[in-house]
Protein backbone atom coordinates (compact mmCIF):
# COMPACT_ATOMS: atom_id res chain seq x y z
CA UNK A 1 0.00 0.00 0.00
CA UNK A 2 2.86 2.34 0.80
CA UNK A 3 4.24 2.08 -2.75
CA UNK A 4 0.85 2.79 -4.30
CA UNK A 5 0.30 5.78 -2.01
CA UNK A 6 2.85 7.95 -3.86
CA UNK A 7 1.05 7.36 -7.15
CA UNK A 8 -2.32 8.14 -5.58
CA UNK A 9 -0.91 11.37 -4.14
CA UNK A 10 0.59 12.39 -7.51
CA UNK A 11 -2.70 11.61 -9.28
CA UNK A 12 -4.71 13.60 -6.73
CA UNK A 13 -2.36 16.60 -6.89
CA UNK A 14 -2.43 16.56 -10.72
CA UNK A 15 -6.22 16.44 -10.74
CA UNK A 16 -6.45 19.23 -8.15
CA UNK A 17 -4.05 21.47 -10.08
CA UNK A 18 -5.93 20.85 -13.32
CA UNK A 19 -9.34 21.65 -11.83
CA UNK A 20 -7.97 24.65 -9.95
CA UNK A 21 -6.56 26.01 -13.19
CA UNK A 22 -9.88 25.43 -14.94
CA UNK A 23 -12.00 27.17 -12.33
CA UNK A 24 -9.59 30.05 -11.58
CA UNK A 25 -8.12 30.84 -15.02
CA UNK A 26 -10.11 28.79 -17.53
CA UNK A 27 -9.98 28.88 -21.30
CA UNK A 28 -7.84 26.41 -23.18
CA UNK A 29 -5.35 24.38 -21.18
CA UNK A 30 -2.04 26.21 -21.46
CA UNK A 31 1.50 24.97 -21.78
CA UNK A 32 2.66 26.40 -18.47
CA UNK A 33 0.15 24.40 -16.40
CA UNK A 34 1.13 21.18 -18.17
CA UNK A 35 4.78 21.98 -17.41
CA UNK A 36 3.89 22.58 -13.75
CA UNK A 37 2.10 19.23 -13.61
CA UNK A 38 5.01 17.45 -15.31
CA UNK A 39 7.73 18.92 -13.11
CA UNK A 40 5.58 18.69 -9.97
CA UNK A 41 4.99 14.99 -10.61
CA UNK A 42 8.66 14.40 -11.33
CA UNK A 43 9.76 16.29 -8.21
CA UNK A 44 7.29 14.40 -6.01
CA UNK A 45 8.42 11.05 -7.40
CA UNK A 46 12.07 11.96 -6.84
CA UNK A 47 11.29 12.91 -3.24
CA UNK A 48 9.45 9.65 -2.59
CA UNK A 49 12.09 7.48 -4.27
CA UNK A 50 14.97 9.23 -2.53
CA UNK A 51 14.18 7.36 0.67
CA UNK A 52 13.48 4.02 -1.02
CA UNK A 53 16.23 1.51 -1.63
CA UNK A 54 16.13 0.28 -5.19
CA UNK A 55 18.28 -1.91 -7.40
CA UNK A 56 17.34 0.07 -10.51
CA UNK A 57 19.98 1.90 -12.52
CA UNK A 58 19.80 5.71 -12.29
CA UNK A 59 18.84 5.99 -15.99
CA UNK A 60 15.98 3.52 -15.46
CA UNK A 61 14.76 5.55 -12.47
CA UNK A 62 14.91 8.73 -14.59
CA UNK A 63 12.99 7.11 -17.46
CA UNK A 64 10.37 5.74 -15.05
CA UNK A 65 9.95 9.18 -13.47
CA UNK A 66 9.63 10.85 -16.89
CA UNK A 67 7.11 8.25 -18.11
CA UNK A 68 4.91 8.64 -15.02
CA UNK A 69 5.12 12.44 -15.30
CA UNK A 70 4.03 12.27 -18.95
CA UNK A 71 1.14 10.03 -17.92
CA UNK A 72 0.06 12.63 -15.35
CA UNK A 73 0.11 15.34 -18.05
CA UNK A 74 -1.98 13.12 -20.36
CA UNK A 75 -4.38 12.41 -17.49
CA UNK A 76 -4.68 16.15 -16.79
CA UNK A 77 -5.39 16.99 -20.44
CA UNK A 78 -8.09 14.32 -20.66
CA UNK A 79 -9.60 15.32 -17.30
CA UNK A 80 -9.68 19.00 -18.28
CA UNK A 81 -11.42 18.29 -21.58
CA UNK A 82 -13.96 15.89 -20.12
CA UNK A 83 -14.90 18.10 -17.17
CA UNK A 84 -15.12 21.20 -19.36
CA UNK A 85 -17.25 19.52 -22.01
CA UNK A 86 -19.56 17.97 -19.40
CA UNK A 87 -21.31 21.30 -18.93
CA UNK A 88 -21.66 23.05 -22.27
CA UNK A 89 -23.88 25.98 -23.05
CA UNK A 90 -24.83 27.01 -26.54
CA UNK A 91 -23.28 30.23 -27.80
CA UNK A 92 -24.94 30.15 -31.20
CA UNK A 93 -24.58 28.94 -34.78
CA UNK A 94 -22.83 30.34 -37.80
CA UNK A 95 -22.25 29.54 -41.44
CA UNK A 96 -18.79 29.02 -42.85
CA UNK A 97 -17.14 27.84 -46.05
CA UNK A 98 -15.16 24.59 -46.03
CA UNK A 99 -11.53 25.36 -46.89
CA UNK A 100 -10.06 21.84 -46.71
CA UNK A 101 -11.21 18.23 -46.21
CA UNK A 102 -8.97 15.62 -44.55
CA UNK A 103 -9.33 11.85 -44.23
CA UNK A 104 -7.13 10.18 -41.61
CA UNK A 105 -6.37 6.66 -42.80
CA UNK A 106 -5.05 5.50 -39.44
CA UNK A 107 -8.32 5.88 -37.53
CA UNK A 108 -10.68 6.26 -40.51
CA UNK A 109 -11.92 9.65 -39.40
CA UNK A 110 -12.88 12.70 -41.39
CA UNK A 111 -12.37 16.35 -40.61
CA UNK A 112 -12.67 19.59 -42.47
CA UNK A 113 -11.29 23.07 -41.98
CA UNK A 114 -13.27 26.31 -41.87
CA UNK A 115 -12.65 29.92 -40.98
CA UNK A 116 -14.82 31.28 -38.16
CA UNK A 117 -16.46 34.71 -38.41
CA UNK A 118 -13.59 35.94 -36.18
CA UNK A 119 -11.05 34.75 -38.78
CA UNK A 120 -9.78 31.80 -36.72
CA UNK A 121 -9.12 28.58 -38.64
CA UNK A 122 -10.81 25.52 -37.12
CA UNK A 123 -10.70 21.82 -37.80
CA UNK A 124 -14.05 20.10 -37.26
CA UNK A 125 -14.27 16.31 -36.84
CA UNK A 126 -17.09 14.53 -38.62
CA UNK A 127 -18.59 11.24 -37.43
CA UNK A 128 -18.40 8.26 -39.73
CA UNK A 129 -22.17 8.22 -40.29
CA UNK A 130 -22.40 11.88 -41.27
CA UNK A 131 -22.23 13.25 -44.79
CA UNK A 132 -18.86 14.89 -45.38
CA UNK A 133 -18.98 18.31 -47.02
CA UNK A 134 -16.79 19.13 -50.02
CA UNK A 135 -14.29 21.97 -50.28
CA UNK A 136 -16.19 25.20 -50.98
CA UNK A 137 -19.48 24.01 -49.42
CA UNK A 138 -21.27 26.28 -46.97
CA UNK A 139 -21.82 24.49 -43.64
CA UNK A 140 -23.61 25.30 -40.39
CA UNK A 141 -21.52 25.06 -37.21
CA UNK A 142 -22.81 25.19 -33.62
CA UNK A 143 -20.55 26.83 -31.06
CA UNK A 144 -20.61 25.82 -27.39
CA UNK A 145 -18.79 27.16 -24.37
CA UNK A 146 -17.49 24.61 -21.89
CA UNK A 147 -17.47 24.80 -18.11
CA UNK A 148 -14.00 26.40 -18.11
CA UNK A 149 -14.77 28.90 -20.88
CA UNK A 150 -13.17 27.01 -23.76
CA UNK A 151 -14.99 26.70 -27.07
CA UNK A 152 -16.37 23.53 -28.67
CA UNK A 153 -17.69 23.31 -32.22
CA UNK A 154 -20.11 20.84 -33.81
CA UNK A 155 -20.95 20.28 -37.46
CA UNK A 156 -24.73 20.48 -37.96
CA UNK A 157 -24.95 19.99 -41.72
CA UNK A 158 -24.71 21.72 -45.06
CA UNK A 159 -26.18 25.18 -45.32
CA UNK A 160 -29.15 24.17 -47.50
CA UNK A 161 -29.97 21.13 -45.35
CA UNK A 162 -30.09 22.94 -42.02
CA UNK A 163 -32.15 25.99 -41.03
CA UNK A 164 -29.92 28.52 -39.25
CA UNK A 165 -31.25 29.70 -35.87
CA UNK A 166 -31.64 33.36 -35.08
CA UNK A 167 -28.93 34.46 -32.62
Amino acid sequence: MKKALKYIIILAVSAALTLLYGFCIGGDLSLWITAVIFFGSAFTLILFERKEKSNLQPIVKLLKTAAISFLMVAFSIILYGEVSSSSQKSVGTFEATVTDVVFAYRNHSYSFSINTPDGEELSIDVGSGELLPDRGDRVVIAEYEGLFGDAFYQYLGKSGDYALEDN
